[in-house]
């Protein structure tokens, strides 16, 4: 006890000394070594109330957000304390580019993108800080937790089930229903058989190539309706269970119901979830890093730029390929195999390689492409279209699964992290 008055005297101490140019900024907490000043509460509770304005919803009471926003400081100093102990960083760089990737996934420019952070009182310094936190805290979340969260195979099928089985429920078919219907409410059991005999006489016809319209001339109370498109979960059970195993333009056998017997034709599926059908690209290139920071790996711009364009020059003069990915390639794993990727997808690829790949013509070289990694020479050698539905689907279900746990893991891991700290709420 008398270490923790000590202890907490010292940082007082300390901390006074620290924003003693900051007109004596009060400390509303203790956390462990760290302090939480006014300021960064003031911050969070104008962030708060700024997330909730755009949501536009009643805001809590002025209490109710200042404890919440104290309690998620208190919890992001706790994760940023052992991103230290544990070496866990993010670069300048990094928060450049997640900054880029925001700014381009909401169609702005950074300077359009600066505006609008002022228009909500918030400066690019401000906001900078804002995503490495997040970024920094996301990072030592997957390290302190990723091994421990297992999906078995099991749970991945059950999920993909379930999601299955809703799919089926939304997909829509197209069917025709032709019935021969009884002429009375309560046939006779002799007039309910004659006309499964006569049903089952009109579906062999169907099957034989017989037209529908012409059929409901021959034979009394025969009709042809044509029901459109209808979501399966939208129709008669005995429908949506005959139509489940229906190839298209096939015939099901009469179906008895209460008005008659129907023979259903499938003319039309459509699937709730779409076939998710890629082209996939046997890609090799070869890469020379740049910095953009002094600190960061890699040449400056110009003589990366310079570099692959000497590059280029010997493969145009007929040196191999392969060999110069060997020796100048900085990915060393696709260096190693004559700058090698193997089978790709544009998804997997930043836009910039994306777009300069997609374009390129099989076996044939690309001019020098500027990515944010650094800049590059690229190679097609195949393309193929490949079907990934089931791949993206156990994906998916994956993702879901992992995060659904991930999500519990935190606040469990969060909670011991309080239980082992220290911390003093002082106001």
């Amino acid at each position: 006890m008398l270490f923790r008055v000590l202890m907490l005297v010292s940082l007082l101490l300390s901390a006074s000394f620290a924003f003693a140019d900051q007109k004596l900024d009060g400390i509303v907490a203790v956390v462990n070594e760290d302090v939480i000043t006014t300021t960064e509460l003031k911050a969070a509770v104008d962030q708060f109330k700024n997330n909730m304005a755009k949501r536009d919803v009643q805001l809590p009471s002025d209490k109710v957000i200042r404890d919440q926003s104290l309690e998620r400081l208190i919890n992001i100093k706790l994760q940023e304390q052992v991103a230290n102990k544990a070496g866990v960083s993010v670069t300048e760089s990094e928060v450049d580019h997640a900054i880029t990737d925001i700014a381009k996934r909401n169609h702005l420019s950074k300077e359009i993108l600066a505006q609008k952070l002022e228009e909500e009182n918030m400066t690019m310094k401000q906001y900078r800080k804002t995503i490495h936190q997040e970024m920094l805290v996301a990072r030592v979340q997957q390290q302190a937790l990723a091994k421990q969260i297992k999906i078995t195979p099991d749970e991945i099928n059950q999920y993909m089930k379930k999601q299955q089985d809703k799919n089926a429920s939304n997909a829509s078919i197209h069917l025709i229903d032709i019935a021969l219907l009884f002429a009375d409410d309560s046939p006779s059991g002799e007039t309910a058989k004659a006309f499964e005999q006569e049903a089952t006489t009109i579906c062999n016809a169907l099957k034989e190539g017989k037209d529908a319209e012409t059929l409901t001339k021959t034979h009394k109370n025969l009709t042809k309706t044509d029901l459109g498109w209808r979501k399966i979960s939208d129709l008669p059970t005995a429908f949506s269970t005959a139509a489940a195993d229906m190839k298209l333009n096939s015939f099901h056998t009469p179906l008895s119901l209460g008005n008659g017997y129907h023979i259903l034709q499938l003319v039309g599926r459509r699937d709730a979830e779409k076939r998710n059908v890629v082209t996939e690209s046997h890609v090799a290139h070869i890469l020379i890093k740049t910095k953009m920071h002094d600190n960061d790996e890699g040449l400056a711009d110009a003589d990366a730029k310079h570099m692959i364009e000497s590059v280029r020059k010997q493969i145009t003069d007929d040196a191999s390929f392969k060999r110069l990915a060997k020796t100048y390639s900085d990915d060393t794993l696709s260096a190693e195999k004559g700058g090698d990727l193997g089978w790709i997808t544009g998804a997997q690829v930043v836009p910039a390689f994306r777009d300069a790949m997609n374009a390129l013509k099989l076996n044939t070289l690309s001019q020098p492409i500027k990515s944010r990694f650094g800049w590059h020479l690229i190679k097609v050698y195949e393309r193929k279209q490949t079907d990934k539905t089931a791949e993206l689907a156990r994906r998916k279900a994956t993702n879901a699964l992992y995060q659904a746990r991930f999500k519990d893991e935190v606040g469990n891991w969060i909670q011991k992290l309080r239980g082992q700290a220290y911390v003093k709420i002082l106001s």
